[in-house]
């Protein structure tokens, strides 16, 4: 510590900065002597320096000196030049010292990145799954708009037969219901669809990005931002992390009916929370493999002069940095009520498009012929051709479709469906060239034609 020349007394103050050390409370008292021979003089310099302890920060402690530098004379008084001089005090203490976080600034554990993996995995089937439920859409509407054509040809072909009647109700009843399932898919499930394959795929990209990064932020076998347990490094290959499959990029989209898990209309369940198994530090490890980008910080972490002005948030805002050397927090996404009743913009409308997601074999989408009776649209069909009315009273209409398909009207539904099909369609009839039956007859240009020879 500098000391003035021919002061008596002198103060200055500095500030020695420990890191990662906190100390109890305590004063340290230091005193050193030096003596010099000049003349006849003896003269002793003595530097008495008191050391109270003093926390401001849990990041950093400072421990404030306060320098007295005396001058001792012996025999007779004279005039002393006293120089300049500098003490270096080295203080080595750790009297009780502790880490402030025994997961402050060290890399992921297996139990929390893997849960990432396990996520970007599932979320990677969402495309796929919604090409299924599309496939699966059309495969009904095609199949209700090739039943249409049938009937007409069945109709045609067979204008005396007993059942023509019933046979013209369910053509009519077939083409309703064909109109407002396409109604449906024009105005509902598309959006629902695109809104939750497009939401996923933007979580997934932000996971997969900064898994990419702390995969790849590792000194070999000193530190990572990666661990097994709290002291081995997480081996990275490929797609491969440990041993653990991790691919971190998107698959080719192929049609497949996605496992309900881990994405699911509760929540996106198997994330680790902030105080999984009842620890709020128990997500990073304890010891080597250091990681700054898990730290907005100055002395442990990745700023420069300073902390961060605010906690940083990754891996689309689940992981949040601590502005101080303490171990990260994971937000809870767990649980419907955790992800909506909290700020999470990116994961609450993806919750939501994935709680309203349509699902497979859904009944807008089915050409429902086990009834007509009690069937809204069936029942006005039936009316209309039955009655003449486009409007008929309810006891009108029951008692002609009791009379026309009998108390087991599924059974008899089904009945004419199957004729329809096993009707023989001639050689000749639309460019066929051996008997076939109409039920076999798949593809709709084929259909187009035998209804349009029929009819005109």
């Amino acid at each position: 510590l500098p000391v003035q020349s021919g002061a008596e007394a002198a103060t200055a103050t500095t500030k020695v900065e420990t890191q990662n050390i906190r100390t109890r409370p305590a004063t340290f008292l230091v005193i050193v002597e030096s003596s010099k021979i000049k003349s006849s003089h003896q003269i002793t310099y003595k530097h008495a320096v008191l050391i109270p302890f003093d926390k401001t920060s849990q990041a950093t402690d400072y421990f404030h000196a306060t320098s007295i530098c005396n001058e001792t004379k012996s025999q007779r008084p004279a005039r002393t030049d006293v120089r300049k001089i500098i003490i270096a005090l080295l203080l080595v203490l750790k009297i009780r010292s502790k880490r402030v976080d025994g997961s402050a600034h060290f890399g992921l554990l297996y139990v929390t990145w893997q849960s990432l993996c396990e996520l970007s995995k599932k979320l990677d089937t969402i495309c796929g799954d919604a090409l299924d439920i599309m496939e699966a859409t059309f495969t009904d509407v095609q199949a209700m708009h090739k039943a249409e054509p049938r009937l007409v040809f069945y109709c045609a072909k067979n204008i005396e037969a007993k059942d023509l009647k019933k046979s013209k109700i369910l053509k009519g009843y077939i083409v309703k219901r064909l109109a407002g399932s396409l109604q449906h898919l024009k105005t509902t499930d598309p959006a629902k669809l695109i809104s939750r394959t497009a939401s996923s795929a933007y979580i997934k990209g932000r996971l997969d990005e900064k898994i990419h990064l702390l995969a790849q932020s590792n000194e070999s076998k000193t530190n990572a931002c990666l661990v097994t347990t709290g002291s081995s490094i997480a081996a990275v290959s490929a797609d491969q992390i440990g041993t653990e499959n991790c691919k971190r990029k998107l698959s080719p989209i192929t049609k497949n009916q996605h496992e309900r898990t881990k994405v699911t209309t509760t929540g996106f369940t198997g994330l680790r929370t902030h105080n999984s198994a009842g620890k709020t530090n128990g997500h990073q490890g304890t010891s080597r493999a250091n990681c700054k980008l898990l730290e907005a910080e100055n002395t442990q972490g990745y700023m420069s002069s300073a902390a961060a002005a605010s906690k940083v948030e990754h891996a689309a805002l689940y992981i949040e940095v601590p502005t101080t050397d303490a171990a990260i927090n994971l937000k809870d996404m767990t649980t419907a009520t955790a992800v909506t009743t909290s700020a999470k913009p990116i994961w609450t409308p993806a919750f939501a498009a994935i709680a309203g997601m349509p699902k497979r074999d859904t009944s807008h989408y089915k050409n429902d012929t086990t009834k007509i009776k009690y069937n809204n649209e069936g029942g006005k069909i039936a009316a209309m051709i039955l009655t003449g009315k486009t409007v008929a009273t309810e006891t009108e209409e029951s008692s002609k479709i009791q009379k026309l398909f009998g108390d087991n009207q599924q059974s008899e539904i089904a009945n004419l469906l199957a004729k329809v099909d096993d009707t023989d369609v001639p050689v000749g009839a639309a460019g066929l060239k051996e008997p076939t039956k109409l039920g076999a007859i798949a593809d709709t240009e084929t259909l187009a034609a035998l209804q349009s020879h029929y009819i005109l």
